[in-house]
């Protein structure tokens, strides 16, 4: 099967990424994962990594809601302090300059923090 001009053009312009869920719920899950896989090559790397996965988001929430107590309960209980916390959304670019970031549905609790650095799916 051959890619219609446009789509190749994209493809070799290397900027975008084709497959289905590369901009989704699954591509920033393999991105967590991914940062996983790295952070336990290291030999000196200090701390912990708690992954939690929602399969919910547009439910209310519920799932979230509901780690938050999971997330206090293992804070107490480690005596963990929380510093960083990735949420693998996408976003978009119209323009390279400007992002796009969506802070939520009605029915969707996302904390939002907007950080610029290196280009990469987490915006």
């Amino acid at each position: 099967m051959e890619l219609p001009k446009q789509a190749y053009d994209d493809l070799m312009s290397d900027k975008w990424l084709f497959g289905r869920g590369c901009s989704d719920m699954k591509g920033g899950g393999s991105i967590q994962l991914s940062l996983i896989e790295e952070y336990s090559k290291e030999e000196d790397f200090n701390g912990n990594i708690v992954l939690i996965s929602v399969p919910d988001e547009e439910n209310l929430s519920a799932g979230m809601r509901g780690a938050t107590y999971l997330l206090k309960d293992l804070k107490e209980k480690y005596n963990l302090n929380y510093i960083l916390m990735l949420n693998s959304e996408p976003h978009e670019r119209g323009n390279d300059l400007k992002p796009t970031i969506y802070d939520g549905s009605i029915g969707k609790i996302m904390p939002v923090v907007y950080v610029r650095g290196k280009l990469a799916h987490v915006g």
